[in-house]
């Protein structure tokens, strides 16, 4: 969960953190159509999460905008790549993996 990821230091600072799914907004922006609106609520959500309150209304917004649009909560809070990476790689060649 987020708020042990969190309390062990492994997440960077909020501003990284917004910065990242700044990042991830603006590439899907240029890219796709999506609600812009959900958007902010986002990028909001995370401005003002409670990592120590995982059931905080923040959370359900931005657990919600991660999954609906397929990405990647490791890479968005700690800055971790590799779920990103093997997810995709498991979408195009999942036999050769093994």
């Amino acid at each position: 969960m987020i708020q042990e990821r969190v309390r062990a230091g492994i997440a960077d600072d909020r501003a990284v953190i917004v910065a990242r799914a700044e990042q991830i907004v603006e590439m899907l922006r240029s890219r796709y159509r999506f609600n812009e609106q959900r958007a902010v609520l986002f990028l909001d959500g995370l401005r003002r999460l409670d990592f120590d309150n995982g059931d905080c209304p923040e959370m359900t917004t931005v657990l919600d905008w991660v999954r609906d649009h397929n990405q990647s909560l490791d890479w968005t809070i700690d800055g971790d790549p590799a779920t990103m990476i093997c997810r995709l790689a498991a979408q195009v060649m999942p036999l050769q993996l093994a």
